[in-house]
């Protein structure tokens, strides 16, 4: 699947989805992105069931970053390197640093307010899928 599908299908699989922790989140919402553009299913090094376990599974490696980069095994990427469909990590007011898809011209994160987009200078961390 190309990577411009992979977000379009992704999205309208999940955009009347509720966040839920476990089933479709920040981290898991990516995942299902790079499942249909690597053939590599990252969801299933997810185990959590609810908002404690994700935490405590992001401090386990010392914070969002690390752990994207533990669970793809490479380091982050110039903005300008990024693909549509490459995980990113965004800083956002209240929610603070989450899970996100590049698109181009835009984030989209699975949040507890729904799919929000989010500008691309609220990056500080993208990786290659690919």
């Amino acid at each position: 699947m190309n990577r411009y599908q992979a977000v379009r299908t992704t999205m309208l699989e999940s955009a009347n989805a509720p966040f839920q922790f476990g089933e479709i989140d920040c981290c898991l919402f990516a995942a299902k992105v790079a499942h249909k553009v690597t053939g590599i299913d990252y969801s299933t090094l997810f185990d959590h069931t609810n908002e404690t376990e994700a935490q405590a599974y992001i401090d386990e490696h010392g914070s969002i970053e690390k752990l994207i980069t533990h669970t793809l095994g490479r380091d982050p990427v110039p903005v300008e390197e990024l693909k549509m469909g490459d995980p990113v990590i965004v800083s956002l007011p209240i929610i603070g640093d989450t899970l996100g898809v590049f698109t181009v011209d835009q984030v989209l994160c699975k949040s507890p307010n729904g799919t929000l987009p989010v500008n691309i200078n609220r990056i500080k961390n993208g990786w290659n899928l690919a």
